[in-house]
């Protein structure tokens, strides 16, 4: 089974081509956790709150990989989580770390910032946009992780995002 992870910063398409992948290859997938989690707080979230997302993430992965037949596409994975605790906190706990190296997917798909930011109380960093893609790209790099960057609007981002797949 080919594992594929849509990855990037925020308000870059993220849920919206996993979505598309799921439909178009008729294949579950896993959501991105993050989003509820934090609609649910009511309060500003601590780095407590970042262990327990990353470890329901990685639950919500094992389970769609559990559930699917030749396609597991995430809705991110621990790499977010890894930027985010960079970003927010100076540095991620290794443990997280250690996990992600260990369980790197066949493929991750890097969104383009060539969406315009959509505002919404749970996202952060509207101007560090082209800042958080490079962490991406660096993270990935230095594990030699494959990806591919997907950019346009629409049908043209998801064709590029299928193409890519397909590549594999």
């Amino acid at each position: 089974m080919l594992k594929v992870v849509i990855t990037g910063p925020e308000s870059t398409g993220k849920s919206a081509i996993s979505k598309a992948l799921s439909s178009h290859y008729n294949e579950p997938w896993s959501k991105e956790i993050a989003r509820d989690y934090l609609h649910e707080l009511n309060r500003p979230y601590s780095e407590d709150d970042l262990h327990a997302m990353a470890q329901q993430q990685v639950k919500e992965i094992q389970k769609n990989a559990d559930s699917s037949s030749s396609l597991n596409v995430c809705d991110t994975d621990l790499l977010t989580f890894i930027i985010w605790w960079e970003v927010k906190y100076g540095r991620c706990p290794q443990k997280w770390v250690d996990e992600w190296k260990e369980n790197l997917p066949d493929l991750y798909l890097l969104m383009d910032i060539d969406l315009p930011w959509e505002q919404d109380p749970l996202r952060e960093h509207p101007d560090r946009r082209g800042e958080l893609k490079q962490r991406y790209i660096d993270k990935l790099e230095s594990v030699s992780a494959p990806y591919a960057i997907i950019a346009g609007q629409g049908p043209e981002r998801l064709a590029s995002a299928i193409r890519a797949i397909e590549e594999l």
